[in-house]
């Protein structure tokens, strides 16, 4: 027995969107009614995307936490200006194969894009889990600092996996050229090897 149904789709009335280096505004709402109690919920295309993306964000720092807190992986941010339409796919390949190389694979990462609040300029966040690394006063491996790939290229360790994870959820999406995704994660979450 299906409990919803779909009563019509119609144009969101709402702002629209003026631009690419802006927030995405609904472009349609739906209004599901349930069958049972006759309840009325409106649910718009961008309230879906949010949840999509929230349940993608989520499934990798909830897989990660646990590996984090028992010092088994390491977490880092890294933030990446978009100049030229940059793809992120180029700097998780790179990342890859540069950390295949030394003692800290990459296990996991998510992703998202956004613009910047004071200069609009669209750059993405990507937070990478890898074997542990132990930094104890040390300074960031300069493996870790991607800045000869990537022009403008900035990492920092993530202190709170919960304060990051709040972060990325409270973000615009924001709007794309040619139907660019604007979150993602990596399809698999590697364990981190015992040593």
């Amino acid at each position: 027995m299906q409990l919803y149904r779909v009563r019509r789709i119609t144009p969101y009335s709402g702002v629209t969107n003026k631009g690419i280096n802006c927030h995405r505004q609904p472009k349609e709402v739906k209004e599901i009614v349930n069958i049972i109690t006759g309840e009325l919920k409106e649910v718009t295309d961008l309230d879906r995307m949010k949840k999509k993306r929230r349940i993608a964000i989520t499934r990798f720092f909830d897989y990660y936490h646990h590996f984090y807190k028992n010092k088994e992986v390491s977490l880092f941010e890294v933030v990446l200006p978009i100049k030229n339409g940059e793809s992120i796919s180029k700097f998780t390949k790179h990342a890859k194969r540069v950390l295949s190389k030394t003692k800290t694979p990459l296990l996991g990462y998510c992703w998202i894009r956004d613009i910047g609040e004071d200069f609009a300029a669209p750059h993405y966040h990507i937070v990478i889990a890898v074997s542990r690394v132990n930094m104890k006063g040390a300074k960031l491996p300069e493996y870790l600092k991607f800045g000869d790939f990537w022009d403008g290229a900035c990492t920092s360790t993530v202190k709170s996996v919960k304060k990051i994870q709040n972060y990325y959820l409270k973000k615009g999406i924001p709007n794309t050229q040619n139907r660019q995704r604007t979150y993602g994660k990596s399809m698999k979450f590697l364990f981190p090897k015992a040593t």
